[in-house]
């Protein structure tokens, strides 16, 4: 909501129960060097959780720099504090270019008493941080000192913005030349910037309304639509839609029980009374009625009132008896041009019809 600050990077969170993982697959390394794994995400609770966490290639590893190292065969094991937000695996893995990663994440809560308890924590992404002890002849021991000293790495992972350190901003940015052989173009999504430029450090782009990443080419979370215009804000009502996510294409919104419309703030047809929506009481004469006060609509067989519980004026019957509503013969029925009656009920001793005359008229 407006002034909560924003603790995701991408399209939302990924709900994993205890005991589960999830698989994140690289295949973008753009020059051989350690990294330090970094997971961020959103606990539920007061308890610590624990990240196992295994790197694996898919295929042979061609640099003798990561072949020299290799990963190790037991997987990882990274504590998830729950007062933190973010957590830094202090075991650096070697990976290089042209091969493809996969990392299997277990998480579990080591103090859960209830084994049966629906015990879960969100996952917001895996990241990797490059060692700059790593790239050979890139500073000297000093600045390597001052890095450490201002916890550039630690800084540089938090989400949001912040102000990097003199020293940090300049060894990150030539750390990035050095990796990419060069400066990286900005790559600004036309749809998605506000114009072609981007930041020194990072290259983030300048994103127009609701829209998200470094080359800002996708929708936040809760927005769709992706186009020149940014991305329309979902708007999912919050009783009566089960997420503040919607689709990214049409912007629907997923819905409670007996709820519709795009952003879910209307019940569906044949029910009323938003946000706590129930079936329209009608009697079997009508399917719909008022949304708001539950007035039917359209009553049939010849039925009125507001629940269609009563026959109209030149009908007799009981509709909430199951009785069906049938014309006075007052002495032609009411459609006719021998009707010369207001109404007319059925004695309920006799079951005999008594017409109800127009002045002038008498009988039955």
């Amino acid at each position: 909501g407006p002034g909560r600050s924003v603790t995701w990077t991408g399209l939302g969170l990924a709900q994993v129960p205890n005991g589960a993982g999830l698989r994140f697959v690289i295949n973008n390394i753009p020059f051989a060097m350690d990294f330090d794994i970094t997971i961020r995400y959103e606990p539920q609770s007061l308890e610590d959780w624990l990240a196992s966490v295994a790197v694996q290639p898919v295929g042979i590893l061609s640099s003798s720099r990561c072949q020299n190292k290799g990963l190790a065969q037991e997987p990882h094991v990274l504590p998830l504090p729950a007062t933190k937000r973010i957590a830094v695996l202090q075991t650096p893995v070697c990976l290089e270019p042209g091969t493809e990663y996969s990392v299997d994440v277990y998480f579990s809560q080591p103090s859960a008493s209830d084994p049966m308890a629906e015990l879960f924590i969100l996952i917001d992404s895996l990241g990797l941080i490059p060692r700059i002890s790593s790239v050979e002849n890139l500073c000297s021991e000093k600045d390597l000192d001052e890095y450490q000293k201002y916890h550039c790495i630690e800084i540089a992972s938090e989400v949001g913005p912040h102000v990097l350190p003199e020293v940090c901003a300049r060894l990150i940015v030539s750390m990035s030349a050095r990796i990419h052989n060069g400066a990286v173009a900005c790559k600004c999504n036309p749809q998605g910037s506000l114009n072609a430029s981007c930041s020194k450090l990072g290259g983030q782009c300048q994103c127009k309304a609701n829209v998200v990443g470094r080359c800002c080419d996708t929708c936040s979370a809760g927005s769709y639509g992706f186009g020149f215009h940014g991305c329309y804000a979902c708007e999912c009502h919050p009783q009566g839609s089960l997420s503040t996510l919607c689709d990214q294409v049409t912007g629907q919104c997923s819905c409670r029980w007996k709820v519709g419309g795009q952003h879910c703030s209307q019940c569906l047809a044949g029910y009323f009374g938003f946000p706590h929506c129930r079936p329209c009481t009608c009697n079997g004469y009508a399917e719909l009625c008022d949304p708001v006060t539950g007035e039917c609509r359209n009553c049939r067989g010849f039925t009125a009132g507001s629940h269609c519980e009563r026959c109209m004026d030149g009908y007799y019957g009981n509709p909430l008896n199951g009785e069906h509503c049938s014309p006075c013969m007052c002495p032609g029925a009411p459609t006719s041009n021998r009707y010369f009656a207001h109404s007319c009920y059925q004695d309920s001793q006799s079951a005999q019809l008594v017409c109800n005359c127009l002045k002038g008229y008498s009988g039955m």
